[in-house]
């Protein structure tokens, strides 16, 4: 405590007198607070002007004076210290407001800062939320520093933990090696540039998997203008990437379908004039071995020509087929047998089928084919030696792995494995195996069609195909075929019959082509039959109202006019419920139903003259039952 003044206490006393005394009211109170005043003013406490007044007023009132001007005396006395210390106790007072208001500035101030570091939290959260449904981070790269700030779904799209302290030193670890310097060449551009950017590359997860990112970032700038951070978001499009890429090759594979169909019926045209009048020829001169032979060269390089034009029909998916319910797990058994025999000796066959297989609905000699080619390619791949395995099971494909792959839809499916151990396919070749003629083989060793004829085969019946290969591991190709339902047809093809002969049967044959329809007339002629010729639909009904005895209508499905072979086999039926039907086409793409069009059989171009007679004679005698 600071010690008191030397004149405090007379002042005090002096004051104290004359406040008592009532020398000037006014003046006495001015003397008394002006008293506390000093005294606070001095970093006096209360405690002390207590002290001088409690020293004084004994002596003040033991002064000589009656009773009444001692009591007046002791009140005026407390009068002068309740005035003395009014300064102590306003100042008091004061800071007691002051405090009460400090306090409820602190409190709201502490409200204010809890309010808004929740919001602040809330919207550090929605942010995060919304990064994470869209799967994109955000980050900042300070240039100074040269150290990162990400987002949490930045730090989960890179697989690392939080603590993790990201910088450009670092940056060789999260972004491919090849991609790199592309990466380096667009930061510096980014800063010279000061606009927004975007690059793709490839990032490296914690994990070691390799995904695709999309960046787009800018600039920042302090208020001189300079560059002294770059801000930005990453988001994964891996998933999407494949998609595109998928739906691409889709376009790119249903192009060339059409394309190769088209080429296809021309050819099944050309090569059907052909072989008719070889077949023709090859009767009329039979006996000159030197005409025989060349005939017979000639048929057999326009059945192989044949042979290639189902295998683009089979890849543009318009190649005829004949479904009905099979077991996968038979098929897939006989078609074992005779690869054990034709693979060799080095190649190890084995079966994994699944005893609760589900049917499908598919034609089963194309499987078997399909089935053929995957297994060639096999032996193929594996020059040395190696395993070959069959594998069924039931699938569920799900929406997920739809939404992945374009051309196919959510259900369930039997699958087909075929893998082998051979040297695998490289990844720049997976995107091309299914093309027509793209083969890796030597020259003269494949056509490049067996694969092709797979996929059109898959996609025709319903299904799916797809591949995974690693380069000196091997290679599993996957075939989906849909499960067929309760209602689906059941029983076996029935056998074909041998060739017969007509029996005087007027046929009436409606094709387009001039040329094929002469071959046709020649043929039928020469098996028996009588024949009507018609070039449209409508030349089609007025020669079945005109020739009532007409056993089979023989039609070319794809015609020009207003009605194609289909239509004109059901009006046909439907007005001459006798007659029997033969369709006939390069590529027959629509499904014909039985029950619209009875008794029909289908009959792919170019045909032979013996495939010609079996099936009008199964026309005519299915009519009749």
């Amino acid at each position: 405590m600071n010690s008191l003044p030397s004149d405090l206490p007379a002042r005090y006393r002096t004051a104290l007198h004359s406040f008592v005394a009532i020398e000037g009211e006014e003046a006495a109170l001015i003397a008394a607070l002006d008293l506390g005043r000093r005294a606070l003013a001095e970093g006096r406490s209360l405690l002390e002007i207590v002290s001088i007044h409690h020293r004084l007023v004994p002596a003040f009132l033991a002064q000589p004076a009656s009773n009444d001007e001692i009591t007046r005396r002791f009140e005026r006395a407390e009068e002068f210290l309740e005035q003395a210390v009014a300064p102590f106790e306003m100042a008091n007072r004061g800071w007691q407001e002051v405090a009460g208001r400090l306090r409820q500035l602190n409190q709201s101030l502490e409200r204010e800062v809890a309010e808004r570091t929740a919001e602040l939290r809330e919207s550090e959260e929605r942010l995060d939320r919304a990064q994470r449904i869209a799967g994109i981070g955000s980050f900042e790269l300070d240039l100074a520093s040269g150290r990162f700030v990400w987002s949490k779904e930045l730090y989960r799209l890179r697989g690392l933990p939080l603590e993790h302290a990201p910088t450009m030193e670092t940056l060789a670890t999260y972004v491919h090696g090849e991609d790199m310097p592309r990466v380096l060449e667009w930061l510096d551009q980014l800063k010279a540039s000061r606009g927004r950017g975007v690059i793709e590359y490839r990032i490296l997860r914690a994990d070691g998997e390799v995904r695709i990112a999309n960046v787009e970032a800018q600039p920042v700038a302090d208020d001189a203008g300079k560059v002294f951070k770059i801000a930005g978001t990453l988001r994964d499009v891996t998933e999407q990437r494949l998609v595109e890429r998928q739906l691409v090759q889709a376009q790119k594979m249903e192009a060339i379908g059409t394309l190769t169909g088209g080429m296809a019926h021309d050819f099944n045209n050309l090569l059907g004039v052909i072989i008719g009048n070889l077949d023709l020829l090859h009767e009329q001169r039979r006996g000159d071995r030197e005409n025989d032979e060349l005939v017979r060269e000639a048929l057999d390089a326009a059945t192989r020509g044949a042979e290639l034009t189902r295998g683009l029909l089979a890849f543009a998916r318009r190649q005829p087929l004949q479904p009905r319910r099979i077991d996968i797990n038979e098929v897939a058994t006989a078609i074992t047998k005779l690869l054990r025999r034709t693979l060799g000796e080095r190649i190890e066959v084995t079966l994994d089928l699944a005893a609760d297989l589900w049917p499908v609905v598919a034609d089963p000699v194309q499987l078997e084919t399909a089935l053929a080619n995957l297994a060639t390619n096999a032996r193929d791949a594996m020059p040395a030696g190696g395993r070959l395995t069959i594998a069924t099971r039931n699938r569920q494909v799900d929406a997920d792995y739809a939404a992945q792959c374009p051309d196919v839809a959510a259900g369930d499916y039997a699958l087909i494995e075929v893998s082998d151990t051979g040297s695998g396919i490289p990844p720049e070749t997976v995107g091309r195996i299914f093309e027509p003629f793209f083969t890796t083989k030597e020259r003269g060793r494949g056509t490049g069609l067996g694969l092709a004829m797979v996929f059109g085969y898959m996609k025709q019946s319903g299904g799916h195909v797809n591949v995974y290969s690693e380069v000196g591991i091997g290679t599993t190709f996957r075939l989906f075929l849909p499960r067929a339902d309760g209602a689906a047809e059941r029983g076996e093809t029935p056998a074909a019959a041998e060739p017969p002969l007509g029996r005087g049967e007027t046929v009436l044959i409606v094709e387009d082509n001039a040329a094929l329809r002469r071959i046709a007339v020649r043929q039928l002629t020469q098996l028996g039959y009588g024949v009507v010729e018609a070039d449209n639909a409508r030349a089609a009904i007025a020669a079945l109202e005109r020739v009532p005895e007409i056993a089979v209508l023989f039609t070319d499905v794809v015609m020009p006019g207003e009605m194609d072979g289909i239509e004109l086999a059901r009006m046909a039926v439907s007005l001459w419920p006798d007659i029997g039907v033969v369709l006939t086409s390069g590529f027959p793409g629509t499904k014909i139903d039985s029950d619209a069009v009875r008794a029909t059989r289908l009959l792919s171009k170019p045909y032979r003259k013996e495939e010609l007679a079996r099936a009008l004679r199964d026309a005519i005698d299915g009519a009749k039952r």
